[in-house]
């Protein structure tokens, strides 16, 4: 999540990307949670939840939060919590196996 206060225009322009999740205050403080449809140089077009296209102006925008998708990170994310439940596992099937062999061998 990237949050950008009163963002210069030409920045905007070539940063938006069609498909990207937006959330966005104007200068007359309406806010809209847009997904982008199009990109200009003056302005973007998204739709919101109920499929309803607006039109929104650079210079109008106050704040501009962008959602983006990180699939390596993502991925990373996902690995790292695969390897700790499985060592989590491990340690956990080690010492119940430890105690099942001392349970059968009298020893307490």
């Amino acid at each position: 999540m990237q949050v950008m206060d009163r963002p210069a225009a030409s920045a905007l322009q070539h940063r938006l990307k069609v498909g990207e999740q937006v959330s966005v205050l104007t200068t007359t403080q309406h806010h809209y949670d847009l997904k982008v449809t199009s990109v200009d140089e003056a302005s973007f077009v998204g739709r919101d939840s109920s499929d309803k296209a607006w039109s929104v102006r650079y210079d109008q925008i106050e704040q501009l939060e962008t959602r983006q998708f990180d699939g390596w990170k993502t991925a990373g994310l996902t690995a790292g919590i695969v390897a700790v439940l499985y060592v989590l596992l491990r340690v956990a099937f080690h010492n119940l196996d430890d105690d099942l062999d001392d349970a059968f061998s009298g020893k307490n």
